[in-house]
């Protein structure tokens, strides 16, 4: 028997009957790729976030788990396993103004914090990390937003990206202190940071940011 009770952004408890809805589901259909069996999951389980989209991604890093473990058997991927630094995202390098800002903050401010809404915003934006950030820019994963922080004359001077929050990270579940339920039902309320970039390491923001 198929289920569908809607959990939400909840990553799933797996059980026999969770795996036996999956095995039928490769056997039933196997002209489905990976992708394909994951939305269909999701569609059946009502794995969604809070707008509505499929946590097809989560789906599929499930599924290879249990794969990798031999409880199911999964076709055959049509691409191979992503190495860091070769995702989706094509990041082509700008060029900069790379002067450092030697400046109190009382000479930048207001400062303006924008949303890199756009393609070539976004552009730009991983342009800036994946060649000042040391962890390179790589890819985002499921939800995310960018942020420009602009000085009042307009200059960059930093920018941070916020990501949907990691399931688990035992240094902030400690910190908050919550138990599993607590966890599962709060998520969504918390974020990750991330990206932290101050441009140019800017003489007047070093050392201070979070």
């Amino acid at each position: 028997m198929w289920f569908n009770t809607s959990m939400g952004h909840i990553r799933p408890t797996i059980d026999d009957e969770h795996i036996k809805q999956i095995q039928g589901l490769i056997q039933e259909n196997p002209s489905w790729h990976r992708s394909k069996l994951s939305q269909e999951i999701c569609k059946l389980w009502g794995w969604q976030n809070a707008v509505g989209q499929l946590k097809d991604i989560s789906c599929r890093d499930l599924l290879r788990e249990l794969d990798k473990t031999g409880t199911i058997c999964l076709p055959p991927a049509l691409k191979t396993t992503r190495v860091p630094g070769k995702g989706s995202d094509k990041i082509s390098h700008m060029l900069h103004n790379n002067e450092i800002i030697d400046a109190e903050l009382k000479e930048l401010i207001p400062l303006k914090i924008e949303v890199a809404s756009s393609k070539a915003e976004s552009d730009e934006f991983k342009s800036y990390i994946d060649q000042y950030h040391y962890l390179k820019y790589d890819r985002s994963i499921g939800e995310n937003i960018k942020y420009f922080v602009k000085s009042r004359d307009g200059i960059t001077v930093a920018c941070l990206m916020f990501s949907s929050s990691a399931w688990k990270c035992r240094a902030r579940d400690e910190y908050i202190g919550w138990n599993k339920e607590q966890r599962v039902s709060g998520l969504y309320f918390i974020t990750n940071n991330s990206r932290n970039m101050n441009k140019n390491k800017i003489q007047t923001f070093q050392g201070n940011a979070a």
